[in-house]
């Protein structure tokens, strides 16, 4: 499975986007990656609740999950930027 968290705006409002979509149920992850987007979504809440609440940020968040069968094993593609926005106008 692939999963995919973009959200722009000020830091308060992005990070109630982050509580919103790491609260939800709509979709069902296996292990390791439900983990690794569990951790994800911490981690961004942890960044944001740093920054002053009217700073402006952008945050892109990515994974995925494959099973290969050479070589054997599950693989993990993992993506998280967080990026202030300086000089941002409303």
């Amino acid at each position: 499975m692939s999963w995919h968290f973009q959200a722009v705006g000020k830091a308060a409002a992005v990070r109630k986007k982050v509580a919103d979509e790491a609260a939800s149920t709509a979709y069902t992850f296996s292990e390791p990656e439900k983990s690794m987007r569990s951790q994800a979504f911490a981690t961004m809440d942890t960044a944001l609740a740093a920054m002053p609440e009217a700073s402006a940020v952008r945050i892109n968040a990515s994974g995925s999950q494959y099973v290969c069968s050479d070589p054997a094993g599950t693989f993990n593609t993992f993506k998280l930027e967080i990026e202030p926005l300086y000089g941002f106008v409303e």
